[in-house]
């Protein structure tokens, strides 16, 4: 009697370790997602220069490259390309994280 007490003990003990481990695993899932996603907002800004908007990405300015329509980053700011608005400098910051994802 007493060692079916003990399996049956034993089990819940299992099936409750089990559930910790998949609870777990989701909560890190989770904690990673969010981690990658608050990474990639704090690379982004756009700055107002003179009236303009130029989107940024880190320490590179964002153009859309005239030969392949591409979203590319300049360190140097030769190329940097300034928007009249701000809704157009953000369109070419997504367009480049979503070049980026894709790559």
């Amino acid at each position: 009697m007493f060692f079916a007490d003990f399996k049956i003990y034993a089990l819940i003990f299992l099936a409750l370790i089990a559930f910790l481990a998949v609870v777990g695993l989701i909560a890190v899932t989770v904690y990673l997602a969010v981690k990658k996603y608050n990474s990639l907002n704090e690379k982004q800004k756009i700055l107002q220069v003179r009236g303009k908007f130029l989107p940024m990405w880190g320490d590179y300015y964002l153009y859309r490259d005239a030969s392949t329509g591409m979203v590319k980053g300049d360190c140097i700011g030769d190329k940097c390309e300034f928007f009249d608005s701000e809704e157009d400098a953000e369109k070419i910051i997504r367009m480049y994280v979503n070049g980026l994802e894709c790559a």
